[in-house]
């Protein structure tokens, strides 16, 4: 016995608070492997063409964070200061940095467990892209080895479903 799938929200909306389901989904960084614990790498994030992508909240990881279960004194959490690094976003369609200068990863990024949600979201226009300037914080231990992805949370909203985000920035 199979229940039938409901029917697809019809996108054409009026308003952006109409956008309610079906539409969830993360633009997720490819992992940051710091070797050294100081290096620098750039990355980019394409935005599908089918949906603008309005960002909601911010999530990291990095596995210099993760404790030491195994040892005779656990350590469920260990912290990194800076989240391991500082980092700097610029919006690809609008050519806009979203901040003056490099901030640390732990204060625009939320642990995965707790993400930080962000006080205005941003729309990331579809076909744009998100690009990441990250650079570790020291070659010091826990730095060298450490691991970190980044996760961007929100939802897609099809093109022509909100007249003013087709408008060019």
């Amino acid at each position: 016995m199979s229940a039938a799938l409901p029917a697809p929200i019809a996108m054409n909306v009026a308003r952006l608070a109409d956008v309610r389901r079906d539409s969830f989904f993360q633009y997720a960084s490819n992992a940051f492997l710091f070797t050294v614990g100081n290096e620098a790498f750039a990355q980019s994030i394409q935005i599908q063409s089918d949906a603008h992508f309005l960002c909601v909240s911010l999530s990291y990881t990095n596995t210099a964070e993760n404790g030491n279960i195994g040892a005779g004194t656990a350590i469920a959490y260990r912290q990194v200061s800076n989240g391991g690094g500082t980092i700097q976003i610029t919006d690809g369609s609008s050519q806009r940095f979203l901040s003056n200068v490099p901030v640390p990863i732990s204060a625009l990024f939320g642990r995965a467990q707790r993400p930080h949600v962000l006080e205005l979201t941003h729309l990331f226009r579809a076909n744009g892209f998100i690009t990441i300037n990250i650079t570790g914080d020291s070659a010091a231990v826990p730095f060298a080895g450490q691991t970190i992805r980044l996760v961007f949370n929100g939802f897609k909203v099809p093109r022509g479903a909100v007249a003013a985000f087709d408008v060019a920035a």
